[in-house]
């Protein structure tokens, strides 16, 4: 089933014993739904959509599940459900709330020379032309210069540092801005633009008629006069702005004589075109899309209305472009179904006439998170205050190895930790831990992720509620401080947070951070509960080990297929004994020669007319090992 809401306020879902959902009633997300698609329950009866498709999914808790997926982002979503004579129906706004991102800067034409930096101011403006109080970060890419400390001023509010490029020529600057919603990994949210022209301040060298009053009039502003030396050499200071290219140049000499020239002042060709991806980072399955913006700009910072921008990418698939607003053109690139080695590089240009612009851009493809896992024991037995060596085997959803998964304790006693080895953990097992059979569970995950993308919600077997932050490739992402009412909970390093004796009802956990990223759990009468999507959670792999007194030493035993014999002796936390008297007795065949390697004893047993048992007993303490060796 689809996570109800997706990463937005889940419905209220009825448990059979619980709250029994009306027969003639619709139950869905609370709050603006996602433009990604949400889900929604009904008991009975005929469910239609305005605004949306719908696609039946799988049934939970008694209620038929469908996954409504809208038109268009923004657009209201009308769902009506027929029962009995009965029509009921409920519209879902849809996010995100932000209609634009509006930029400024100041000064609002730096003079490159005089200013080496400028104030940029950044609102997120929703429809009805107020800030958007949940606003996200907007991402900021400039074709020249670079921005930078962007801090958060107050709700959809930021200022950031502009700092001009070292060039000393006049051209644009094209500041591109998305804010990215309901979390920063997302398609959807709010952009803007903003052209800003650098001027430049220089001293403008020449030579003319001796000793004559030099002066230049560029872009309608006239500049000096200066005199020139007697060698006819000058300096004129002048301030040339972007895209003019030409002065008109009048030399008066000592006899009131004018003459009037053109000046070529020898201005490079400038870039004229900026552009933004979000996100940068995308999962490798074929499906997960990232939004690219392209601002252009002509030489005088006016919008190029007509501008023909072209995309294209070095792996994936590339729709587009829309116009979105004069200037402005996007595209959705689509991730491959493969990860590829280094990122997939998208390059955008523009040609034509005189104009050259052209924007690198790059996406990094990432693998999905275990899908699937085993675990293998060094050993069937674990003595009390001991450890022993889990091997594990990862896979993603597309049975590629997943070789940085992690292990976490889901519900066994002791500590796990990485062993030396790769894809090995040591398993350590408190002293006091009873004798006999044991089983326990731990969760596979990884590998961990950094931007939080989906909240997630649950209750485990033992009735402790779950809630679960990961990244867009279902990544856990640890440390994520979650608000539930009044209080602040902290994502633990496997991404969950545990809540103890949840009361009935609705249940709302929000990002900190980024507070539309939320998700609902709700608890029923009968403690059962119904939360979104199982986000982070990981496969659970269950072992079984045998728990043994405590013991002076532990002999360790490997009967490989041929007869070959490892054999070494170690302190029951794992630490080698090398150099332990160990005996050896076979039931038949006979032993080849003895040889040590860091604390292990290899040999090999020939010989043999049938199966054989081996021991490997300590001479010390007459603790030992026993195994059957085939012929």
């Amino acid at each position: 089933m689809r996570a109800f809401g997706t990463a937005l306020a889940c419905c209220m879902l009825a448990l059979p014993g619980a709250h029994a959902a009306a027969p003639a009633e619709i139950l869905g997300p609370y709050g603006l739904a996602s433009p990604d698609g949400f889900s929604v329950a009904v008991a009975e009866g005929e469910l239609t959509a305005q605004n949306a498709e719908l696609t039946v999914g799988e049934a939970k808790a008694g209620l038929r599940v469908f996954h409504v997926q809208p038109h268009k982002p923004g657009q209201p979503v009308v769902l009506t459900l027929k029962h009995n004579g009965k029509v009921v129906s409920r519209t879902f706004a849809v996010g995100p709330p932000a209609a634009r991102v509006s930029l400024r800067v100041e000064p609002a034409a730096p003079v490159k020379g005089r200013d080496a930096r400028a104030t940029i101011y950044v609102d997120v403006v929703g429809a009805g032309g107020k800030a958007d109080p949940d606003s996200a970060p907007p991402v900021l890419r400039v074709n020249v210069g670079r921005v930078e400390s962007l801090t958060r001023l107050g709700p959809g509010s930021y200022k950031g540092e502009y700092i001009l490029p070292q060039t000393r020529y006049p051209e644009v600057a094209i500041v591109v801005a998305f804010a990215a919603w309901p979390h920063p990994q997302s398609i959807h949210g709010a952009f803007g633009a903003v052209r800003v022209p650098l001027a430049s301040a220089v001293d403008l060298p020449g030579r003319t008629e001796a000793n004559a009053d030099m002066s230049i009039v560029i872009s309608g502003q006239r500049f000096g006069p200066v005199k020139a030396a007697a060698d006819g050499r000058f300096k004129l200071p002048v301030v040339v702005p972007p895209g003019f290219g030409r002065g008109l140049g009048t030399a008066v000499d000592r006899l009131g004589n004018k003459r009037t020239s053109p000046i070529d002042l020898m201005l490079p060709p400038t870039d004229q075109l900026a552009c933004v991806v979000s996100p940068n980072r995308l999962p490798a399955d074929g499906a997960a899309r990232a939004r690219v913006l392209c601002a252009t700009s002509d030489p005088f910072g006016n919008v190029a209305t007509g501008a023909k921008v072209v995309l294209s990418a070095s792996k994936g698939t590339v729709a587009g472009p829309r116009t979105l607003e004069p200037g402005v053109q996007e595209w959705t690139f689509t991730a491959p179904r493969e990860v590829v080695n280094g990122p997939v590089s998208l390059s955008a240009s523009w040609r034509q006439g005189n104009v050259r612009g052209k924007e690198d851009l790059s996406i990094e493809l990432v693998q999905g998170p275990v899908s699937t896992a085993t675990l293998a024991l060094s050993s069937p037995v674990v003595h009390q205050g001991g450890a022993i060596t889990l091997e594990l085997t990862a896979a993603d959803a597309l049975g590629r190895p997943r070789p940085d998964a992690r292990l976490f304790s889901a519900n066994a006693v002791g500590t796990v930790e990485p062993g030396d080895v790769a894809n090995q953990w040591r398993w350590w097992v408190p002293e006091a831990t009873p004798l006999g059979p044991m089983s326990a569970d731990f969760r596979v995950l990884g590998p961990m992720g950094i931007e939080p993308a989906r909240l997630s919600a649950g209750m485990g077997r033992d009735g402790q509620a779950w809630v679960a932050v990961s990244d867009l490739a279902g990544w856990p992402v640890p440390n994520q401080a979650l608000r539930w009412g009044t209080r602040e909970l902290l994502t633990g390093p496997d991404g969950r947070v545990t809540i103890d004796a949840l009361t009935p009802g609705e249940h709302v956990f929000h990002h900190a951070v980024w507070p539309s990223l939320q998700t609902t759990l709700h608890v029923f009468e009968n403690r059962e509960a119904l939360g979104e999507g199982e986000g982070a959670s990981g496969p659970l792999s269950a072992v079984k080990v045998q728990v043994v007194p405590a013991a002076p030493v532990v002999v360790r035993l490997v009967v490989e297929r041929g007869g070959a014999l490892t054999y070494w002796a170690e302190t029951i936390r794992g630490e080698k004994l090398p150099g332990r008297q160990l005996a050896v007795v076979l039931s038949q065949g006979v032993l080849s020669a003895v040889r040590e390697r860091e604390g292990r004893f290899e040999a090999q047993v020939t010989g043999l007319t049938g199966d054989a048992t081996v021991s490997v007993i300590d001479v010390a303490t007459q603790v030992g090992a026993v195994a059957e060796v085939a012929q």
